[in-house]
């Protein structure tokens, strides 16, 4: 057996209109130096279908290339299962290299009390935090 955790997966793109552009243009300047038709508009149609994606296809796709990521998470990135998958945080930051331009949130709750989590990854870089529980101190005003 192992540690359960509960996962949540939730991606979110960055409003990046400009970076959109700027690979725009640069892609129109290597098509100008392509002599093959066939491979400038492979090029054309790899860059349109990056822009159409949303965030549940890019879920679809890690579910489709990481068993541990199908058993966990639902198409919708909810938990699906409570499971041990210990390389959660480093499967996804390998996996957010391949879009750098959203940001993965995935979220644990573990099987102990308190075991609470969440790492951002962006383009293989992550920020980790675990939950801080906290009591406001005697306010003698808020006494009924």
């Amino acid at each position: 057996m192992g540690y359960s955790t509960a996962f949540q997966l939730k991606i979110t793109k960055l409003s990046e209109d400009n970076k959109d552009q700027e690979q725009l243009d640069k892609l129109k300047e290597d098509i100008l130096s392509i002599n093959n038709v066939e491979e400038a508009l492979k090029q054309i149609n790899a860059f349109k279908s990056k822009l159409s994606l949303t965030d549940k296809d890019i879920i679809h796709i890690l579910r489709s290339e990481n068993k541990n990521a199908k058993h966990a998470l639902c198409d919708k990135g909810k938990t699906n299962n409570d499971c041990s998958w210990y390389d959660a945080k480093e499967e996804i930051k390998q996996f957010s290299i391949k879009y750098p331009e959203w940001l993965f949130t995935i979220s644990g709750k573990g099987e102990e009390s308190g075991d609470i989590w969440s790492a951002y990854i962006l383009n293989g870089r992550m920020q980790f935090e675990v939950a801080k529980w906290t009591l406001e101190p005697f306010d003698e005003n808020k006494l009924e």
